[in-house]
């Protein structure tokens, strides 16, 4: 088998340990509770790789929600940590079956819903097909249900009952909760002290006590760049070529008051300083988790809000309001990693 390349520091080796022992438990749902930035891919990938040395006929199944292609980036960081892994998409299952020590990642989501980008049904008929051959060839499925805070819904559910697994692990920085379920949580205190993610956020530094409603944009984006530059300055100090990114989060209708006001500043999207990442329209996307890339603001709605994994991101402006506590932390874990996990 092939080497693994990332060294597991102290938590994560002993959250793949909590997972060994949970998978010995009556429980047949595991929910593994880790903030983000943890390095919960990393865990779980060097678990799935550990377990399949240790128990033959295995096939995980790793499902991920349907935006921002996540089971392809998961995939990737598969390929990057663990040689030699066994790694599938859906479309190499539709086409190969599952086999014995798979890791397959899959987007629930095209697996339920209809549309242009859902299987058809002579395909899903094909797809349940292929588990069916596997269960009687002795294979056994193990599922990986990631974020799950939002693959609760019915229809995920559905499609693991088609694995006719007795072992479904649920991981999420804001897990809701099951009943009977093995729950492995990882303290946030491991993860700061290790250096992966920020010690402190500041909410609104030295703002005054009211800022003019009509003003407020401009005055926020004007406290953000301010604030980027002087970070980049401290870093740049430090010897280190690294650019905060300044994540804005907008409703709807602020996207063209938010580009008007980085235009004054001579960024745009032209000068490849601005980039953009609405269901819509991107723009200078590609490589933007760099840590010297060079666009220093990204303007989202929530496609940010599960998974998106960019350790330069340093500063929320959040002009979008109203959000639920879970969107609201997952949002906020956007800027928590460190640009080189280290403090």
């Amino acid at each position: 088998t092939g080497g693994v390349t990332v060294q597991l520091k102290n938590f994560q080796l002993s959250a793949v340990k909590s997972l060994f022992e949970a998978m010995e438990k009556p429980a047949r749902d595991i929910i593994l509770k880790s903030p983000t930035g943890s390095g919960k891919t990393i865990i779980l990938t060097y678990f799935m790789h550990q377990y399949v040395q240790s128990y033959c006929h295995t096939v995980f199944v790793w499902l991920t929600p349907g935006k921002g292609n996540l089971e392809e980036q998961s995939k990737e960081k598969m390929d990057k940590y663990i040689h030699a892994a066994q790694t599938k998409l859906l479309s190499d299952v539709m086409t190969g079956g599952f086999e014995e020590n798979d890791n397959c990642f899959i987007n629930w989501e095209k697996l339920t819903k209809k549309g242009n980008n859902a299987l058809k049904d002579s395909e899903r008929t094909n797809f349940l097909e292929h588990i069916e051959h596997a269960l009687n060839a002795g294979l056994h499925f193990i599922v990986i249900v990631d974020e799950s805070h939002q693959n609760d819904t019915v229809k995920a559910d559905e499609i693991i009952q088609y694995f006719h697994t007795d072992k479904i692990i649920r991981c999420s920085a804001t897990p809701k909760s099951i009943k009977n379920a093995e729950i492995i949580e990882i303290p946030e205190a491991d993860v700061i002290a290790e250096g992966l993610i920020k010690k402190i956020l500041v909410i609104n530094e030295d703002f005054p006590q009211q800022v003019e409603m009509e003003n407020a944009t401009s005055y926020l984006l004007e406290q953000a760049y301010a604030k980027q530059r002087k970070i980049r300055a401290e870093f740049l100090s430090a010897r280190k070529d690294i650019n905060p990114l300044i994540v804005v989060q907008i409703p709807n209708k602020l996207q063209d008051d938010v580009e008007r006001w980085f235009e004054t500043q001579g960024v745009t999207y032209e000068n490849g300083q601005l980039a953009v990442w609405l269901s819509d329209m991107h723009e200078n996307l590609e490589g933007i988790e760099e840590i010297n890339a060079p666009s220093v603001a990204v303007i989202i709605k929530q496609a940010v809000a599960t998974g998106w994994d960019c350790p330069r991101a340093a500063i929320l402006v959040k002009l979008r309001d109203n959000m639920d506590e879970t969107f609201e932390i997952q949002t906020i874990g956007r800027i928590r990693r460190m640009p080189e996990a280290h403090h």
